[in-house]
């Protein structure tokens, strides 16, 4: 990811302000997507959990819930009383 932010950056530029904040934001955002695939392609468990979490109607079509299983048992609190 760092690689590819410092790629975006030497593309744009940093010569003026605004060449730096751009760089600095396409660099962010192009780091992000690059980052998110490299989840999606490890197929990270963490990232199935937050999909899960996404709406049916915004998820893409071939995109089904994930299945979350609780990794410790959590007790109510009339359990404890």
């Amino acid at each position: 990811m760092g690689g590819v932010s410092w790629a975006i950056g030497e593309l744009v530029g940093w010569s003026s302000t605004g060449a730096a904040v751009l760089a600095v934001v396409a660099g962010a955002v192009v780091g992000g997507v690059v980052y998110l695939g490299m989840l999606t392609l490890l197929r990270v468990e963490e990232l199935s959990a937050l999909t899960a979490l996404v709406p049916a109607r915004l998820r893409p079509r071939g995109m089904k819930r994930a299945t979350i299983i609780p990794s410790c048992n959590m007790h109510t609190a009339r359990e404890w009383a």
